[in-house]
């Protein structure tokens, strides 16, 4: 197999942008679900993504997780909601609910739709994927079902089959719609000799929409150990080729053209495609760094890639936690066209931490930042979609669970919050005009520069620090900066170096400065 990879050093990364937090939090809960006897019904994201349709109204998933809808009886959602595990939803762009369909029709304990793997538009009908139970088919395999509806969301057929696969499947990442209209479905095998994660072995399988099963391949070269369930995405390029992440390009008949990978990062699983030769995906990295403060450096990223495999950061961000032992990654993306790409990742926090906050931020393919927000802060939340709006903003999906909280806790909601291309906030249920924008940022010039820099931060800064490291990671400089005097870099020589500003122990944003003499 032909390798092509072309590594950007960290010297290269582009400059990551200040942010500014949005208080009081924008976010809103998507559906506040109750049942019949008025019990609370915790929500939680499907593995199918988010589809605006072709007359821009929004249709999704959401399925039900007994261990995030508490209840004083102790019954799992599944028993509240009379055997409902999922439901399809079509909203219009303003989030008012148009339609639903509920799984609950299956009420029966031989046949019983699961977890939704794919939704999509064909026309005028809307289809789901799925895993789930059906008792009349033959044994052996695993039973899918394909549902359509039309776009009142009317069930009109529906197709249930086992997949016949000489291997065990355990995991099921993800699964796409091909140009020839076939399913490809991406996973992981079943080691028959070890149940560790680092033994699984990836697999890319296409059949129809009866289950024939067309092509079954495993790659040459084996998963990384970091891998997580669903890091394993499938994306089709207009030119036919398949991006299947991490690191591996197809051809429309599975042959591997080219094999890309970065030691720093460990991908993860989002994957959207620029055009017939480009795509852009994230990561998140641990290095090692000679710095006596806290010895580790931590940095997530956003990358382009192509067919040839060659690899390009546009995006890097460091943070310095002792707390936070890696950064969760990229954990959506979308884009409206080269110049307007959206990401949003974790902030202050794992998953399932207590408080966490999520950045969204839009940036270009060059790595030129046009807006970078964060907000949250008051449960653990985790960005699980981004949707492209008719008048190319973005629609922000997060996954909110309240744990800090005891008359919440283990409650799961979907919250959402909604950007034009400018960054400017929309609110579709309150007014927000006496939401403040407490704004964390600083502006570092001149860039590049000889001798001095300067730093202007606005009045809600104070007793900021800024600490400097060259290429190979190893402190030079470490101050603390006085509003509208210059800081000293007589002593450095030509190079790249990378700052972190500081407010107390608060990181407030990283970058490059280049010096030159």
């Amino acid at each position: 197999m032909k390798y092509l990879i072309l590594l950007c050093l960290l010297c290269l990364m582009i400059e990551a942008s200040s942010q500014v937090q949005i208080t009081p939090s924008p976010l809103r809960t998507l559906e506040a679900r109750v049942n019949d006897e008025g019990v609370e019904i915790g929500d939680f994201y499907s593995f199918a993504d988010v589809k605006l349709t072709d007359v821009n109204q929004i249709v999704y998933v959401t399925q039900y997780i007994p261990q995030f809808t508490p209840n004083p009886d102790g019954l799992g959602s599944y028993e509240l909601l009379d055997g409902e595990f999922f439901k399809l939803t079509m909203m219009d762009t303003a989030l008012n609910k148009i339609y639903e369909w509920r799984s609950g029709v299956f009420n029966d304990s031989t046949l019983s739709p699961g977890l939704v793997q794919y939704i999509g538009q064909e026309n005028d009908r809307i289809k789901l994927l799925g895993t789930g139970r059906n008792d009349s088919l033959a044994l052996g395999g695993i039973s899918f079902f394909e549902f359509t509806f039309d776009m009142s969301l009317n069930l009109l057929d529906e197709v249930w089959f086992n997949l016949s696969l000489p291997l065990d499947i355990s995991i099921i990442s993800s699964a796409i719609k091909n140009k020839e209209g076939n399913y490809v479905m991406t996973g992981f095998l079943t080691n028959p000799i070890s149940t560790s994660l680092e033994d699984r072995e990836v697999f890319y399988c296409e059949f129809t929409e009866e289950g024939t099963v067309l092509k079954l391949t495993s790659p040459s070269q084996d998963p990384p150990s970091s891998l997580w369930l669903n890091d394993n995405e499938a994306v089709q390029l207009d030119n036919g080729n398949y991006i299947v992440h991490p690191f591996y390009i197809l051809d429309e008949d599975f042959n591997e053209l080219a094999y890309y990978d970065d030691p720093r990062l460990i991908l993860s699983g989002r994957i959207f495609p620029i055009d017939s030769t480009r795509f852009v995906y994230g990561g998140t990295g641990l290095a090692q760094v000679n710095n006596t403060i806290d010895g580790v450096h931590n940095f997530e990223a956003l990358c382009v890639g192509n067919t040839n495999g060659e690899v390009d950061t546009i995006y890097y961000n460091s943070v310095q936690n002792i707390n936070l032992q890696w950064m969760p990654g990229i954990k959506a993306i979308s884009a409206i066209d080269t110049n307007h790409i959206y990401f949003a990742t974790n902030r202050d926090g794992f998953f399932l931490s207590e408080n966490t906050n999520v950045a969204l931020h839009s940036v270009s393919i060059n790595g030129t930042i046009n807006w970078s927000y964060y907000f949250g802060g008051d449960a653990s939340y985790t960005p699980i979609d981004i949707v492209t709006m008719p008048d190319g903003g973005c629609l922000v999906l997060v996954w909110k669970l309240s744990r800090d909280n005891p008359l919440e806790q283990w409650k799961s909601d979907i919250d959402y919050v909604r950007f034009d291309v400018d960054g400017n906030l929309y609110d579709l249920t309150t007014s927000l005009t006496d939401t403040n924008f407490k704004v964390l940022s600083a502006l570092v010039y001149p860039n590049p520069t000889s001798y001095e820099l300067y730093i202007e931060y606005g009045e809600q800064l104070k007793d900021i620090r800024i600490e400097m490291v060259n290429a190979a990671g190893i402190e030079v400089l470490s101050e603390k900066v006085i509003r509208q005097e210059a800081i000293d870099l007589r002593s450095l020589s030509s190079g790249i170096y990378f700052y972190r500003l500081f407010e107390g122990n608060d990181f407030i944003q990283s970058g490059k400065i280049v010096v030159e003499k």
